[in-house]
């Protein structure tokens, strides 16, 4: 690897979806500038994530840029890897399915994320069958896998550390606000099998 090379996949957090992009310009040191490429204001964008739910994510960036040097003027360059294909991957998920979340039933398109029930990092590819609308906060939990699927009963299955959340609490037990085709059930199985059964 050269002197002006770097490597940024073993620190990847993945954030997509999180910052709509309006967001992320406000967010840059020159929001009205034309490069693909700009300077974040880091401590408003820690800040907005925060305010989104991530907190997680948060930490772990506050993990990986603790030994970083700020630049002279005070900010750091932060690169962001983009899902190839993820806005047309939602867009065909709300054409099939309709603005539904797959936990919670129909809901305003807006509020609803397109998401992958494997790992997108492992197999880079967009599967119709492997995905489901979500809203973003139970994305999240689902992706952590606090929120996993039954495969044999499609019902809502949550850790125990949701439970005293009310508004989490009531998925408990419930089935699907959707109708999961056979190729949905299969990747929820893996999920399953991931985040309840090898993990007891």
């Amino acid at each position: 690897m050269g002197l002006n090379s770097s490597r940024h996949d073993a620190n990847w957090i993945d954030l997509g979806g999180c910052l709509d992009g309006p967001t992320l310009r406000d967010l840059c040191v020159s929001p009205r500038s034309q490069h693909s490429m700009r300077a974040l204001r880091w401590d408003a964008f820690l800040e907005a994530l925060e305010n989104v739910g991530i907190s997680r994510a948060v930490a772990a960036l506050h993990r990986s840029t603790a030994r970083q040097r700020p630049g002279r003027d005070g900010h750091r360059q932060v690169q962001v890897r983009v899902r190839v294909g993820q806005r047309e991957f939602r867009r065909r998920l709300l054409a099939t399915m309709g603005p539904v979340c797959a936990f919670t039933g129909p809901g305003p398109a807006a509020a609803l994320e397109a998401a992958h029930l494997y790992s997108y990092a492992a197999v880079g590819l967009h599967h119709d069958d492997g995905g489901l609308l979500m809203r973003r906060d139970l994305h999240r939990l689902f992706d952590q896998g606090d929120i996993a699927v039954d495969p044999n009963t499609l019902t809502i299955n949550l850790r125990e550390d949701l439970l005293p959340y009310e508004g989490y609490a009531t998925l408990q037990g419930q089935r699907l606000a959707i109708e999961p085709d056979p190729g949905h059930i299969a990747w929820m199985e893996k999920h399953w099998n991931q985040h309840r059964v090898e993990a007891d």
